[in-house]
């Protein structure tokens, strides 16, 4: 039999997300943000763009962006250890893109460090 189809909700995070994405950070950086900084950002930086995954009321992933001087970044990407190898990461990416695409006011540049931190271990998404 296949698996069991499941639906995982990406969408602008909120306020309410900020405890859920400082714990994903800590899950996936030996250097993630302190709690204040990951609010500051999400509620006060003009130039920050958050998305989370969720699954039945769980964040299992965030994506953070930054818009600056016509450019697009991501900042940071994480996914919960056990959520990932299940599409979540590259999700997050392609609705960021179709989002990217549909104000047609950024540039993108992907840089080749990509690839190189997807190659990593500890940088699975």
């Amino acid at each position: 039999m296949g698996k069991t189809a499941r639906e995982i909700l990406i969408r602008e995070a909120e306020e309410k997300d900020v405890s859920a994405i400082y714990d994903i950070g800590c899950l996936c950086f030996s250097d993630a943000w302190r709690r204040e900084t990951v609010h500051h950002d999400l509620m006060e930086n003009e130039h920050s763009f958050y998305l989370v995954a969720e699954e039945d009321g769980f964040i299992t992933g965030y994506g953070c962006f930054w818009f600056i001087a016509g450019e697009a970044q991501l900042v940071n990407i994480g996914v919960r250890p056990c959520c990932r190898r299940q599409g979540i990461g590259i999700s997050l990416v392609i609705i960021f893109f179709f989002i990217l695409f549909n104000f047609k006011r950024f540039s993108i540049t992907i840089l080749c460090m990509a690839a190189i931190s997807l190659s990593m271990p500890g940088a699975m998404i």
